[in-house]
C-alpha cells in the first residue's frame, strides 16, 4: 500500500524542517563513527539506542522478502552513521541487520523498539542457532491486534540464551517519512518508560479537555465567536499531538486503519482553517487590517477544502496540500499577530507569546529527536509542553479581551450615565421623550416623559421588563432593524416614524429622532421620542374619506358600466336572437320557394354563430378574471398563422369594399413558440374592431421581427375614425368602447380589447394602442418569439404559405360505414346528431339516458358511442364507468356545453377519448366521426392522402413505405420521433403512424406531443409487443389505436380508408398484374433485410457478450417486426422470445418495458427448428442463418432454402 498514507507524517517535522532545514540538515548530515557489527547484550544498559551497530541495505525494487531474505555478506550493507536512520519520504524498502549476542551465564530477555508509530510496514525477520527463519510482521496499516506487543510503537521480544548468537532482519517500507530509530530496551526499563509516556499524554489530554470545556462555557454565555475558534483549534490541535504519537491509534480506533491512514491529514488540514479563523476574530483583524482579514479568511476556506479533499482524493496528495497550507499558514499567524500588536491591541501580545512558545517547543523536539542535546525529560515532551503552555496561553488572552471588553462597556455605560446627569433637569422638563439605549436593545436611560409615554410608571421597572427593545416594544420589529441599519448609514435619523407597544398592549405612533454614540461594540443611541398618534389618527381619517369618496365614484362608474354592458349585451343578443326565431317561423311556411328558405337558413346560422362568440367573449373574460384560463408554448408556422388570418379578412373587407393588406418586414422566423389559438384570437380581435370602425381605405397588418432579442411584433392598423387620447386607455376596460354612440352605430360588447391585452400579458407580451382621430388607428401586438437559435429565417415572399379561401358553407360530408350508440336527453340535439350521422351513411341508434345506452350497448357492436354528460336516471360519467365495468371497448366521446380546461381534464380522468362541445359545428363533427368510423370505400378505390411515418429501422421503414405506397398514399418517412413532431408541423398530414420505440424521441411521447399541439390529427403505434399492451399505450398517449408487427394488410387499408380520401377509380376488365417494379422492389428489399442479418446477430451477440439486456431486446423487438413482415416468421418467433432469469426461475418478456429484479440473467432463445422438425432451446449464440442450400457449421447439416436454420450445435 504505498499510496495509502502517504507523507501523514509529514505532520509537524515537516513544517518545523521548513524553518530549521538548513540548520538541522547540517547537523544530520554529521558523519559518525562505525561500531561493532555483533553486539553483546550481557553488558549493556538498560536502555540502548541501536546506531553504529546497525547495517542497512536499500532494496528500490522489493526483490527481497519472506522467501528471500538478503544475505549478511552483501557488500551493499551499509553501516547507519547517525543515531536515527532517516531516508526521507521514500516509498522504497529498507533492510536493517544487526546480530546479538549473549555473552553471559544467564538468558537475557529484551525489547527492540522501532520508536516511529507512522511506518507502514515493519516486519523483523530473527533466527537464532537452528538457523530457521521467524517473523513478526506490524505496521499501521495492519489492524493493531497483531502487533506482539501492545504499544503505540513497534516494539518486538528477544530471548537470548547464554552464550548463543540472535540475527536479526528488520525490514520497513512506508509512504511516509521513513525514520527508524532503533532503541533495545529490558522489559523492566521499557514499561517504566510506557507507564511515564502514558502519564505525560493523559495528563496533556486533560489539559486540553479542561481549557476546551471552560471556554466552551464562556462561549454558551457570551456568543463570542473567537471562544467558539479556539474550542476547536484546541481540540484539533490536542488530536494532532496524540495522532503524531500514536496514541489514538491504539487506544481509540485500534481497528480503522482506513482513518488511522487518512486522519492526520484531515486533522492538518482542519487545523490551518479554524487557527487562520481564530486568528482573524480574536485580533479583530476586520478593524485593524482588511486585507489580512480576507487573506486568513481565504487560508480557512482552503484548509476546509483540503479536510474534504483528505477524505476522498488520494492521500499522499491530501496530506502534502495540508502541510502547504500550515506552512502558509504559520507566517501569516504571526504577521497577523504583528501587525495587530502594532494597531493597538492589547491582546495580540498574549497571542504572539503564545505561538513563540509553541515554536520553541517545536525547536526543541526538532534538536531533540536529531540527538543535539543530550537527553531529558523536557526535550522529550517539550512539543506536548509546548503545545499546552499555547492553549492556557491563548485561553489567557481570550480572558483579557473578554475583560477588556467589560471594562470598556463599563466605562461607555459610566460615561453615558454621566452625560445623562448632566442634562437630568432637561429631562424631567421635556415634554418628548429622551432615551439611551445599548446598540443591542437594552435601555441605558430616559426621561419620564419617555416612561410616561410608553405606559409605564418608573424607568427601572421599564428596564426590568423590557429586556429587548426590538422584541418587546416595536410591533414591526423590522422597523427598529431598518433604523439601524440608517444609523449606520448616515450616523443619525431624523422623524423616523413607526409604532410601538405600551404596557397595556395599545399602540402608540412616535417620530423618533436619534443619532449614535461611540464606535464598534462601544457605541450606544441617544435620541427623543415624539407621541404623533393624534396626527396619524387624522391622517387616516382623511385617507378614509378620500378612499370613501373614490369608492363610490367606482362604484358609480362601476353601476354605469354594467348597466351600459347590461343595455348592450341586451341589444347585442335579442338582435340575431330575433332574426332566429322571426326566419325560423317564417321556415315553417310551406308556400316559402327554394332560395328565400336558403337564404333564410344561412341567416338564422349567421346570427347563431354571431350569439355563440359573444357567449365565448363573456366565458373568456370570466375565465381570465378566475385566473383559470391556461396558455399554451408550442411551436407555430408563423406564416401559416398569418396567412389564416389574411384569408379570412379578406373576404370580408372585399364584401365591404375595403383593402386588407399583409405586410412583412424581413427577415422573420419560419416558426416561433407560442399558443397558436390565443394568437388568432387576438388577431381576430384586432382585425375585427379594425374593419368595424373603417369606412374608407383599409386595413394592414404589418409583420416584423427583432431576432436580437426574441421578440415579434404585429401591428393592425387602420383608415377609420380614430380614438381621441384620453380615451385610449379606457378602451381596454371592460364593457368599454370609446363612445357610447359607437355601441349603437357599430355595435360590440365592449370585451374584444379586453381579452385581447389579458391574453397578451398572459402570453408574456404586450398590446399598444397609438391613434389620432379621424385618421385611423394603430394597435401593435409584441410578443416573445422563443428561443430562435436554429430557427430559420425568412427573407423574401416565395417562401411563405398562404391559406386557400373556403367557402364557410361547404362542408365535405364523409361517406361512412359502422354503426354509433348516441345517448342525449334532448329529443331536438338527438334528431339533429342523428340526421347528421345519417348524412355519412353510418347508422346510429339513439336513446334517451345513461341508463337505456347501457342496456343496449351489447344489442349489437359499435364503432362510437357519442355521450351527452348530463342526462337524466344515469349521467355520462356514471353510464361511461358502468360500461368500462362491463368490458365495453368501444371508445366514447362527449358531447357537452361544458368544454372549459378543467371541464377537459374531467372528461379525460373518466375514460372519454374526445370532447365534442356544442352547439355542435358539422366540420368538426364530421372529423370527429371519420376519425373513429371507417371509409366507405368501394372495391377498387384508391386512397390519396398524405401520411407521416416514423421508424427507425431501415428495412421496416422501406417495407412500410412501400405498403403505403402501393395503397396510394404520400409517405413522408422520420427515423425518430423529434423529425416526426418538426415535420407534423412543415406540412398538411392526415395520418401519422408512430414506430414506439425509436431513439431520441419514442413513440409514445411523441404521440403525446403531437396529440397536445394538434389534437384533430389522428396518430396509431406501430409496435412488435402484444395486442392488449399496445391498445394500453395507445389510449395513455391519446392514440386512436395501434397496428402490429408485422403489419396486417387489411387492418393497414382499414385505417388508411378511415382517415383518407378515396377515389373511385374504374372496374378493370381483367384482374389487374402488379408490375414488374413492384416485385423487384420487393426483392430488393427482402434481400437488403436478409444481407443485414448477420450484422444484427453480431450486435445481438455483442448485446449479451456485454450483458446489456436493454440492447439486446431492443435489437429483438425490431428482429421480431421486420421478420414476419419480409416472410420469416420463424424469425419473428424467435424474437419473441423469453429472457430466462436463474433465480427467479421464470420466463421474463423480450420487451423493452419489461425487466426483472434479479441481476443473474442470461438469454436463452426458442424457436421453431426447420431441419429438426422441433423446438429448439439455443444454447449458443448466434444460431446459423442461411437464406440459401449451404452447410450449418454448427448442426453439420444443410438448411432448407429461404429459411433460416436455428438446431443446436450437434
Amino acid at each position: 500500500m504505498p499510496n495509502s498514507n502517504a507523507a501523514r507524517s509529514i505532520g509537524l517535522d515537516a513544517v518545523l524542517n521548513a524553518f530549521f532545514g538548513c540548520f538541522l540538515l547540517w547537523l544530520l548530515l554529521a558523519p559518525r563513527a562505525v561500531g561493532a557489527e555483533v553486539l553483546d547484550v550481557a553488558s549493556l544498559e538498560p536502555r540502548h539506542r541501536l546506531g553504529e551497530e546497525v547495517r542497512w541495505l536499500h532494496d528500490p525494487q522489493a526483490v527481497y522478502g519472506a522467501g528471500r531474505l538478503p544475505g549478511g555478506d552483501l557488500p551493499a550493507w551499509r553501516p547507519v552513521t547517525q543515531d536515527v536512520a532517516n531516508f526521507g519520504y521514500s516509498e522504497d524498502a529498507y533492510w536493517f541487520r544487526l546480530s546479538l549476542r549473549n555473552s553471559g551465564d544467564e538468558a537475557v530477555a529484551r525489547l527492540l523498539e522501532v520508536a516511529y508509530p507512522l511506518l507502514d510496514q515493519v516486519d523483523l525477520y530473527w533466527r537464532g542457532a537452528q538457523g530457521k527463519w521467524r517473523v513478526w510482521q506490524t505496521g499501521d496499516t495492519r489492524p493493531f491486534d497483531i502487533r506482539p506487543v501492545r504499544h503505540r510503537h513497534f516494539v518486538f521480544p528477544l530471548n537470548i540464551p547464554p552464550g548463543e548468537s540472535l540475527e536479526l532482519r528488520l525490514r520497513v517500507q512506508s509512504s511516509s517519512s521513513t525514520q527508524v530509530p532503533l532503541v533495545l530496551w529490558e522489559p523492566d526499563a521499557f514499561y517504566v518508560h510506557a507507564q511515564r509516556d502514558n502519564a505525560v499524554v493523559a495528563l496533556y489530554a486533560g489539559i486540553m479537555l479542561a481549557m476546551m470545556l471552560y471556554n466552551l462555557f464562556i462561549y454558551i454565555g457570551t456568543r463570542i465567536r473567537a471562544y467558539l475558534y479556539y474550542v476547536v483549534f484546541i481540540g484539533a490541535s490536542g488530536l494532532l499531538m496524540t495522532e503524531l504519537r500514536g496514541f489514538t491509534y491504539q487506544f481509540l480506533w485500534p481497528e480503522a486503519i482506513w482513518w488511522q491512514q487518512h486522519g492526520i491529514a484531515v486533522v492538518l488540514s482542519a487545523l490551518s482553517a479554524v487557527g487562520a479563523l481564530f486568528a482573524a476574530e480574536f485580533l479583530r483583524l476586520r478593524r485593524h487590517a482588511p486585507w489580512m482579514d480576507r487573506a486568513l479568511r481565504v487560508q480557512a476556506t482552503l484548509g476546509f477544502l483540503g479536510a474534504v479533499a483528505a477524505l476522498f482524493f488520494d492521500y499522499a496528495i491530501a496530506v502534502r496540500l495540508g502541510v502547504v497550507l500550515v506552512i502558509l499558514w504559520a507566517p501569516l499567524l504571526l504577521l497577523a499577530g504583528l501587525i495587530a500588536l502594532l494597531r493597538g491591541e492589547r491582546a495580540a501580545r498574549y497571542y504572539l507569546l503564545a505561538w513563540v512558545t509553541f515554536l520553541a517547543a517545536a525547536f526543541f523536539t526538532a534538536i531533540y529527536q536529531f540527538g543535539v542535546i543530550p537527553r531529558a525529560f523536557v526535550g522529550e515532551y517539550s512539543l506536548l509542553i509546548g503545545s499546552a503552555l499555547e492553549a492556557l496561553l491563548l485561553s489567557f488572552a481570550l480572558g483579557d479581551r473578554l475583560n477588556q471588553l467589560r471594562e470598556a462597556k463599563d466605562t461607555a455605560q459610566r460615561e453615558a450615565l454621566r452625560n445623562l446627569g448632566r442634562y437630568q433637569t432637561l429631562y424631567e422638563r421635556a415634554r418628548y421623550g429622551i432615551f439611551t439605549t445599548s446598540l443591542d436593545g437594552r435601555i441605558i436611560g430616559g426621561n419620564p416623559a419617555f416612561v410616561e409615554m410608553l405606559g409605564y410608571d418608573s424607568l427601572p421597572r421599564m428596564q426590568r421588563e423590557v429586556a429587548d427593545l426590538e422584541r418587546d416594544l416595536y410591533l414591526q420589529p423590522e422597523d427598529r432593524r431598518r433604523m439601524l441599519a440608517e444609523l449606520d448609514q448616515r450616523g443619525q435619523v431624523h422623524a423616523f416614524e413607526t409604532r410601538m407597544r405600551r404596557r397595556d398592549g395599545t399602540p402608540v405612533w412616535v417620530a423618533i429622532s436619534a443619532h449614535r454614540l461611540g464606535q464598534g461594540e462601544d457605541g450606544h443611541i441617544e435620541g427623543s421620542l415624539l407621541d404623533i398618534t393624534e396626527r396619524k389618527q387624522r391622517e387616516a381619517a382623511e385617507r378614509a374619506r378620500a378612499l370613501a369618496e373614490k369608492e363610490k365614484e367606482a362604484a358609480k362608474a362601476a353601476a354605469q358600466a354594467k348597466s351600459s354592458f347590461l343595455s348592450n349585451m341586451s341589444h347585442e343578443i335579442r338582435t340575431p336572437l330575433t332574426a332566429v326565431i322571426g326566419y325560423g317561423e317564417y321556415l315553417l311556411e310551406p308556400a316559402l320557394d327554394p332560395a328565400r328558405r336558403e337564404q333564410f337558413a344561412r341567416t338564422i346560422v349567421r346570427s347563431g354563430k354571431h350569439l355563440l362568440a359573444l357567449l365565448n367573449d363573456v366565458l373568456d373574460l370570466s375565465k381570465i378574471e378566475a385566473e383559470r384560463l391556461r396558455v399554451e408554448c408550442l411551436p407555430v408556422s408563423l406564416f401559416r398563422q398569418m396567412a389564416d388570418v389574411q384569408s379570412v379578412f379578406e373576404v370580408r373587407a372585399r364584401e365591404r369594399g375595403l383593402g386588407f393588406r399583409l405586410v412583412y418586414h424581413w427577415p422573420l422566423p419560419e416558426t416561433i413558440s407560442t399558443d397558436p389559438t390565443r394568437l388568432r384570437q387576438i388577431l381576430y380581435n384586432l382585425c375585427g374592431n379594425a374593419m368595424k370602425f373603417t369606412e374608407r381605405g383599409g386595413v394592414t397588418l404589418e409583420v416584423r421581427c427583432q431576432p436580437e432579442t426574441n421578440r415579434l411584433s404585429i401591428a393592425v392598423v387602420d383608415t377609420g375614425i380614430g380614438i381621441p387620447a384620453y380615451k385610449q386607455r379606457q378602451i381596454f376596460q371592460a364593457f368599454t368602447q370609446a363612445d357610447v354612440s359607437t355601441t349603437r352605430r357599430h355595435g360590440g360588447t365592449g370585451l374584444g380589447l379586453t381579452i385581447s391585452r389579458q391574453l397578451a400579458e398572459r402570453m408574456g407580451g404586450e398590446l399598444r394602442c397609438s391613434s389620432e382621430p379621424g385618421l385611423g388607428s394603430r394597435f401593435e401586438l409584441e410578443l416573445p418569439t422563443g428561443d430562435l437559435e436554429g430557427v430559420r429565417l425568412v427573407h423574401d415572399v416565395p417562401h411563405t404559405p398562404r391559406a386557400e379561401l373556403a367557402d364557410e358553407q361547404a362542408v365535405r360530408v364523409p361517406q361512412l360505414r359502422g354503426s354509433i350508440l348516441h345517448a342525449e336527453d334532448n329529443p331536438d340535439s338527438r334528431e339533429l346528431v342523428a340526421m347528421m350521422v345519417r348524412r355519412t351513411g353510418a347508422e346510429i341508434v339513439c336513446v334517451a339516458d345513461g341508463a337505456e345506452a347501457v342496456a343496449r350497448a351489447w344489442e349489437r357492436p359499435y364503432d362510437l358511442v357519442l355521450m351527452d354528460v348530463q342526462m337524466p336516471v344515469l349521467d355520462g360519467f356514471g353510464a361511461l364507468a358502468e360500461l368500462r365495468a362491463q368490458g365495453f371497448g368501444a371508445p366514447v366521446v362527449a358531447l357537452t356545453a361544458n368544454v372549459m380546461a378543467e371541464d377537459r381534464v374531467r372528461y379525460h380522468q373518466a375514460g372519454f377519448i374526445a370532447c365534442e362541445p356544442k352547439p355542435i359545428r358539422r366540420e368538426s363533427f364530421y372529423r370527429l366521426l371519420a376519425r373513429h368510423l371507417p371509409a366507405a370505400t368501394a372495391a377498387g378505390a384508391a386512397l390519396r392522402g398524405r401520411v407521416l411515418l416514423a421508424e427507425d429501422n431501415p428495412d421496416n421503414q422501406a417495407l412500410i413505405r412501400w405498403q403505403l405506397e402501393t395503397l396510394g398514399a404520400e409517405v413522408l418517412v422520420a427515423s425518430d420521433g423529434e423529425q416526426a413532431l418538426a415535420l407534423a408541423e412543415s406540412g398538411e398530414i392526415e395520418l401519422v403512424l408512430l414506430d414506439l420505440d425509436m431513439p431520441v424521441l419514442d413513440g409514445a411521447t411523441a404521440a403525446r406531443r403531437l396529440h397536445a399541439r394538434q389534437p384533430e390529427l389522428p396518430v396509431y403505434l406501430l409496435t412488435a409487443t402484444d395486442a392488449a399492451e399496445a391498445r394500453r399505450v395507445a389510449a395513455e398517449c391519446g392514440c386512436l389505436g395501434s397496428l402490429g408487427k408485422p403489419l396486417d394488410a387489411q387492418a393497414l387499408r382499414e385505417v388508411l380508408a378511415r382517415h383518407l380520401r378515396a377515389e373511385a377509380c374504374a372496374p378493370p376488365s381483367e384482374p389487374p398484374t402488379p408490375p414488374a417494379q413492384d416485385y423487384d422492389d420487393l426483392s430488393d428489399l427482402i434481400q437488403r433485410f436478409v444481407d443485414g442479418l448477420p450484422e444484427t446477430l453480431r450486435a445481438m451477440d455483442s448485446a449479451r457478450a456485454a450483458r446489456d439486456w436493454a440492447a439486446l431486446r431492443s435489437l429483438a423487438h425490431q428482429l421480431k417486426g421486420a421478420g414476419g413482415s419480409f416472410g420469416h416468421p420463424e424469425l419473428s418467433r424467435l424474437a419473441a422470445s423469453r429472457l430466462y432469469c436463474r433465480r427467479c426461475r421464470r420466463w421474463a418478456p423480450c420487451s423493452p418495458r419489461s425487466s426483472c429484479a434479479c441481476a443473474d440473467m442470461r438469454p436463452g432463445w426458442t424457436g421453431h427448428c426447420v431441419y429438426r422438425r422441433r423446438w429448439a432451446f439455443w444454447v449458443r449464440w448466434p444460431p446459423c442463418f442461411s437464406t440459401t442450400p449451404s452447410q450449418c457449421a454448427w448442426a453439420s447439416s444443410w438448411s432448407y432454402s429461404g429459411h433460416p436454420c436455428c438446431c443446436w450445435p450437434a
